[in-house]
């Protein structure tokens, strides 16, 4: 194989392997989450950073991120200003930044 299947078969193993999980006591429950999330996915959290809005791209990223334990998403992007409103800010933040370890950060694509 070539360096371009090798890209593909690599990023294809990190979206369809094993669910990773992180307890959430603060919820009394856990969250699924795959080792990647896709460009299209990023662009949309990046997008809302580029705006200035830092708080709505937290959501967002646990929105894209947080699976159920059969791996189907939990939140959907239209329960954003919901969960703005009724969730707890430090939580989701722990959350994001724990689902987050192998996502690349903002400085990380400014900088390339």
């Amino acid at each position: 194989m070539g360096i371009k299947e090798n890209a593909t078969t690599h990023f294809t193993a990190k979206l369809s392997g094993e669910l990773l999980s992180i307890d959430v006591p603060e919820w009394d429950g856990k969250i699924y989450y795959k080792g990647a999330v896709t460009g299209k996915q990023q662009t949309q959290i990046f997008k809302l950073y580029s705006q200035d809005k830092q708080i709505e791209a937290v959501y967002m990223s646990l929105i894209m991120r947080a699976l159920d334990e059969d791996g189907k998403p939990i939140w959907r992007t239209h329960e954003l200003n919901e969960m703005m409103r009724t969730y707890d800010p430090e939580v989701v933040s722990r959350i994001v930044e724990e689902l987050a370890n192998d996502e690349p950060t903002v400085d990380d694509v400014k900088k390339s």
